[in-house]
This record gives C-alpha cells, sequence and structure tokens, in this order.
C-alpha cells in the first residue's frame, strides 16, 4: 500500500512493518546500524516510474521529506531495482521482509528511522462479488494473524 486506484478498492490490512533502505556495501552509511531520514535527504533514489504514482511516492518518503528527492534512476523490475542500487545510481527504500527475500552481495539494507511503516494488504475490486475471492481474502487475514501469533 498504497496503490494506484486504490480509491475504487477494498483492502485488509495484513500486516505493517519498517522499512528499509538498500545501499551499496561501500556507501558511508553501509556502516551504520540504523540511518535517520535526515541522512538521505542529499541521496539520489532508485524510484518506480512515474506511472506508479501513490505507490512511487511512498517509497520515496515524499511525505516525510515535504518533496520528491532526487532520482538517480528509474526501472520497473526488481533485478533492474537491485543493479541499479548495487551499481551506485541510487538508494532505495524497501519493506524489512523484502529486504531478506533481496539479500544480495554488495547490498547492505538498514532501519530507516522517521519514516511511516510499510503497509502489506490484500486488494480487490469493490465491485467484486466471486465468493472465491471472499475466501481468498479470508485465508490471507488469517494466514497473516497465524504468523503473527507465531511471532509473538
Amino acid at each position: 500500500m498504497p496503490v494506484p486506484g486504490q480509491e475504487s478498492l477494498d483492502t485488509e490490512i495484513l500486516r505493517r512493518e519498517p522499512r528499509r533502505v538498500a545501499l551499496p556495501a561501500e556507501h558511508p552509511l553501509a556502516a551504520r546500524a540504523a540511518v535517520r531520514l535526515d541522512d538521505l535527504r542529499g541521496e539520489r533514489f532508485v524510484a518506480l516510474p512515474a506511472s506508479s504514482g501513490p505507490l512511487r511516492e511512498f517509497w520515496l518518503a515524499t511525505a516525510e521529506f515535504g518533496r520528491t528527492p532526487a532520482i538517480g534512476a528509474e526501472v520497473d523490475n526488481s533485478e533492474d531495482w537491485l543493479q541499479a542500487v548495487l551499481s551506485g545510481r541510487g538508494v532505495a527504500m524497501i519493506s524489512e521482509s523484502s529486504a531478506r527475500v533481496y539479500a544480495r552481495p554488495g547490498i547492505v539494507y538498514r532501519p530507516v528511522e522517521g519514516v511511516a511503516p510499510a503497509v502489506r494488504a490484500v486488494v480487490w475490486r469493490r465491485d467484486a462479488t466471486d465468493p472465491v475471492l471472499r475466501d481468498f481474502v479470508r485465508a490471507c487475514v488469517e494466514a497473516a494473524a497465524g504468523a503473527r501469533a507465531g511471532r509473538a
């Protein structure tokens, strides 16, 4: 979340998790245990395409910065995203769980202080009436609740 067209969609939040910043391992901020948002103000960012709208703005922390940060690269897939960070074309925000999925040599992920958490949700068209969809949403919500209970 957010997703383009969200005003016409229904959502069930599954999880909230901290955001991290992806940095090339040789970046000066990579040596820190955590990074403050203010530490990233002068950085170039790897961004989703402008057509991603609110999703792009969220991952650029535009609301927290009060402006869109400088863009070093625009990408539309995870491999290009990783390569852009690795090659030093920009830093990028990512969710805590995605940082584990996209662990790569040469990239480090550090917690970012001063930004809202990432929100994972199941999203569907508001006018959808298929009972299979309702079962799927219920299964997602139950699985997320079970995962939270397992971590507690």
